[in-house]
């Protein structure tokens, strides 16, 4: 009985540590993503649209 528990206890332990290794890896990740891309100037806050647009106020005129 005794040995069953510390099994169970080892195996939560485990679970929760490859849970924080995960966690730690995707964030280290994310981050050498969002360096790369601030590197080589990827990062732009709009896209340029397909078409010209024109107001209804510049068609009357």
């Amino acid at each position: 009985m005794r040995l069953c528990s510390i099994e169970e206890t080892l195996a939560a332990i485990v679970a929760s540590l490859e849970i924080i290794r995960r966690g730690i890896w995707n964030f280290f990740g994310l981050e050498n993503e969002h360096l790369n891309n601030v590197g080589k100037f990827r990062a732009f806050k709009s896209e340029p649209l397909p078409f010209n647009y024109e107001d209804e106020e510049d068609r009357n005129v």
